[in-house]
């Protein structure tokens, strides 16, 4: 639970994953608009006869968008995004994107120079339209570029449980879809929901991939970091690093304020634990014994 000097959030892949003043604007590519109008044509055979008509083909161009985009296979009632269409300057490790309205909403993942190709959840109301904007950072969190804002259109619609996720009683925890699915032995979700979890240097207590196994809990929970001290509940412990432990737990409080509220759950907040509304906190832990295996995607 202990801050990076960096956070960093994995790339959202899934075979489906995201700047620039320098970033190169995208080429365009003429595509052709077929428009119909009717032009008068004198008939050979009837010269004083009224005008017959005939149609004819003009083709006119019209150029692609110019600026990031949202692709086709995202899933936009789950706040899933795909975004594309954009350049990452030279010298790119990592794409920031956040909501221009909510400062505090903001992600970050892993991601090189060349075409913009990122995955990332950004919920919000059903229905309601978010801007995002998409930056590109360098290996230090420095800016290289701003790569442009894209408007969405959200919801917050789950997402099914992703495939190659492990098999029988686990827990599975998605740091790029910012969702948890509880599976039972027979391969059914017993439930599913979404939470705030950040992937970090692990050094610092990262949530990384791989498959775990819960080794300790506890109802009340007190941390502190960067001189702020804060209290959660419910946690669930499923991975170790040098310095800290990684699980699930309820929303922090911090000077009796929570430091997010459920409405800005997806977003990945925390320092590496994946924080929960309190009931789902509270849920994983009765669910979870001891021993039962965490699956982090």
């Amino acid at each position: 639970m202990l801050t990076a000097a960096l956070a960093v959030v994995g790339a959202g892949t899934a075979a489906l994953a995201t700047t620039s003043s320098a970033a190169v604007s995208p080429t365009v590519h003429p595509t052709s608009t077929q428009v119909r109008s009717l032009a008068p044509v004198t008939s050979p055979t009837t010269p004083s006869s009224a005008p017959a008509t005939t149609e004819r083909v003009v083709t006119t161009t019209a150029p692609e968008p110019i600026g990031i985009r949202q692709a086709p296979d995202s899933v936009p009632s789950a706040g899933w995004f795909h975004v594309v269409n954009a350049t990452l300057p030279t010298g790119t490790s990592i794409v920031r994107y956040s909501n221009v309205a909510r400062a505090e909403q903001t992600g970050t993942a892993n991601h090189g120079a060349g075409a913009l190709n990122l995955w990332f959840r950004a919920v919000g109301a059903p229905g309601s339209t978010i801007t995002i904007r998409v930056e590109a950072l360098d290996g230090y969190g420095q800016l290289l570029a701003d790569v442009g804002t894209v408007a969405v259109a959200t919801g917050d619609r789950m997402l099914p449980l992703p495939a190659d996720s492990g098999e029988g009683r686990r827990m599975v925890v998605g740091s790029d879809q910012q969702q948890v699915w509880l599976v039972e032995d027979d391969g059914t979700v017993s439930d599913t929901f979404l939470m705030s979890g950040r992937r970090i240097p692990t050094a610092s207590g990262a949530d990384q991939p791989g498959v775990y196994r819960v080794y300790s809990k506890s109802k009340r929970l007190r941390y502190c970091e960067d001189g702020v001290c804060g209290t959660a509940q419910h946690m669930v412990r499923y991975q170790k690093t040098p310095v800290a432990s990684v699980g699930t737990h309820s929303l922090p409080i911090e000077h009796g304020t929570p430091v997010q509220t459920v409405f800005e759950l997806g977003w990945p907040l925390s320092h590496g634990c994946t924080r929960l509304e309190a009931s789902k906190a509270t849920e994983v832990y009765r669910w979870a014994d001891f021993g039962t295996t965490v699956v982090v995607l």
